[in-house]
């Protein structure tokens, strides 16, 4: 199975709260899927596009919303801010099929792949 590496990109120190997003990215016989666990993150706050080069482009945003600001916090672990996280699509893709959902907090992205007929035989 060929390998294709993701583009790595360096965020800026004030994107450094939410970066840390994890995308796993699977292959089926079918198609290319992009899977990333995003507690908390609403779907219009995730974006997932084809960029030119058929990389594929997908970001999000997650605020913080803290209802008790008069309390006392002791230790705040949750994370906000932006991820950004481009993959280079292989070329058996079909990125203008892409399709995208949001589902309790997993976002998935599955791009269906083109049909490779077998060579024909020789008898």
């Amino acid at each position: 199975m060929q390998q294709f590496p993701m583009v790595n990109m360096t965020p800026p120190p004030a994107m450094a709260g939410f970066t840390r997003t994890k995308i796993d990215y699977t292959e089926t016989p079918e198609a290319h899927h992009f899977v990333a666990l995003l507690p908390g993150v609403r779907r219009e706050e995730v974006r997932a596009y084809i960029e030119p080069g058929n990389m594929l482009h997908i970001s999000g945003r997650r605020s913080l919303e803290m209802d008790n600001i008069g309390d006392n916090w002791h230790r705040f672990e949750h994370s906000a801010g932006e991820f950004v996280s481009r993959f280079k699509l292989p070329p058996n893709s079909k990125p203008e099929l892409m399709r995208t959902s949001m589902e309790n907090g997993v976002f998935t992205v599955t791009v269906p792949k083109a049909r490779v007929d077998p060579p024909p035989r020789n008898y």
